[in-house]
């Protein structure tokens, strides 16, 4: 998505808040389980945090937000009867995942989001802002993804798969 929809501006000194991005939670929006979604923050202040408006929308169906449950609307409530996001994207209600870790290589204060510039590189850390371990600046200092960023969803048995993002490319590959 980062490719194909480069969110610079030259008349926007906050373009960079609103890169594409994936944020993992497990809040009581997505039923407590691990889940994640995809969006650009691109409306209002640029807070670091989706607004419906902004999640991506499924490819294969329109009609679906790219969220398995995300806080702030009843449409991204997997609880809620109006929810219009994808159930296979919250991890734990579909997969039985109960954890999701990422490694120290791709976060920053304890932010679970990873996001992507215009060129697909990987970028650790929430874009919102300062507080809450996000980015002040287009391309604040070491948060560009240096080293493989390693994604690890655990279930309750302690089975493991690894998702590792590659620095520069943002390519992903999966290890068991």
């Amino acid at each position: 998505m980062a490719l194909v929809n480069d969110q610079f501006s030259t008349t926007d000194t906050n373009w960079y808040k609103q890169r594409w991005q994936i944020a993992f939670s497990a809040s009581a929006a997505a039923d407590n389980q691990p889940a994640y979604t995809i969006y650009a923050d691109t409306s209002g202040s640029s807070t670091g945090d989706a607004d419906k408006e902004e999640v991506a929308l499924n490819p294969e169906n329109s009609a679906q937000l790219m969220t398995g449950g995300y806080s702030g609307d009843n449409k991204m409530d997997i609880n809620h009867a109006d929810f219009i996001g994808m159930k296979k994207l919250n991890l734990g209600l579909s997969y039985g995942v109960d954890s999701i870790t990422l490694s120290s290589t791709c976060k920053v204060s304890g932010s679970t989001r990873i996001a992507f510039d215009h060129l697909g590189r990987p970028i650790k850390g929430k874009l919102g802002g300062a507080s809450g371990g996000g980015n002040a600046e287009a391309y604040e200092s070491d948060n560009l993804i240096q080293d493989n960023c390693i994604i690890v969803l655990k279930d309750a048995d302690d089975n493991n798969v690894s998702i590792i993002v590659r620095p520069e490319t943002g390519y992903a590959t999966v290890a068991f």
